[in-house]
């Protein structure tokens, strides 16, 4: 298993600025993740899971889960650029939230922006409960679009990918994640990998049986929280060449958007506008801090 690492505390700042262009240099998509020394997944992740310590955002409140996360995709389709955006994305137990992300390229449109009303966020994505360790396998089920379609392993690590994109889990829900992912046996457990920020952690890796696509989580050995996920495939000589990677650059629960003031929730729609400073987060990235990285 990967040395540990100490959970950073929740006084961290956050980047205010993205440089999308410096990120989409340094940490682009030249060469899939390095995977070494594999192991049968189920025991390592039992044990992983009974060992994780709470993180100091585990015990934040806040009316919004906040997560901000990077993601790379490769060109799909010859002569198309590769794309980079940095997202920020609040959501609410009530199933409102907002979303604002920069791309680079910039492209037409260098920021969007996305709003949900109360009840509004599609029903496929993970909400609170987030997962009932009672019924193990009920993330499955609420990111399944296709209920009659059997989730294999590589669907159940993409689906873990897509809740922590979404939401901020805890200590007791992320011990869940990781049993729920014990389950399968064709998952492989990797004890020393490093994602695209410098961090160390433990990879949990599964292969699409019908395309051969590798499927990577990459998760903190101390906290059990998913740092990173790449997707890749083989190549004409057999070397994995990455197709996307989500990087995840901090995650708490906060009581405001950052363009709203504290309080009570605003009574009408107040869509995500710019500030002064962009995509200021009053919070902290509850994670190992990427190296060479001054937050």
């Amino acid at each position: 298993m990967a040395p540990a690492i100490a959970p950073q505390p929740c006084a961290v700042s956050a980047s205010p600025q993205p440089d999308l262009a410096t990120a989409a240099t340094r940490h682009g998509l030249p060469a899939a993740t390095r995977l070494v020394y594999p192991q049968p997944a189920r025991r390592a992740l039992r044990n992983l899971a009974a060992t994780i310590a709470t993180s100091p955002c585990d015990t934040a409140s806040g009316r919004y889960d906040l997560i901000r996360y990077q993601q790379w995709r490769s060109e799909s389709s010859p002569g198309e650029p590769r794309t980079l955006q940095e997202v920020v994305r609040w959501n609410a137990g009530d199933l409102s939230g907002a979303q604002l992300a920069t791309r680079h390229p910039p492209g037409p449109a260098a920021m969007t922006k996305h709003w949900w009303d109360r009840g509004q966020i599609p029903s496929d994505i993970p909400v609170d409960p987030i997962l009932d360790p009672r019924q193990p396998f009920v993330i499955i089920d609420r990111l399944r679009h296709d209920n009659d379609r059997d989730y294999a392993a590589a669907d159940a690590v993409q689906a873990i990918a897509e809740l922590v994109s979404w939401h901020t889990p805890r200590r007791d829900e992320r011990a869940t994640v990781l049993t729920t992912l014990a389950q399968y046996d064709q998952l492989v457990f990797y004890p020393r990998v490093s994602d695209r920020a410098g961090r160390v952690g433990v990879g949990i890796a599964a292969t699409v049986s019908d395309d051969g696509q590798r499927r990577v989580l990459v998760v903190d050995p101390v906290t059990g929280d998913v740092l990173a996920y790449e997707t890749a495939r083989p190549d004409e000589i057999g070397a994995w060449r990455p197709t996307s990677y989500l990087l995840v650059m901090g995650r708490t629960r906060v009581d405001a958007r950052w363009w709203e003031q504290p309080g009570p929730p605003p009574p009408g729609r107040l869509h995500p506008q710019r500030a002064r400073i962009d995509l200021s987060l009053p919070a902290t990235p509850c994670l190992p801090v990427p190296e060479g990285d001054s937050r």
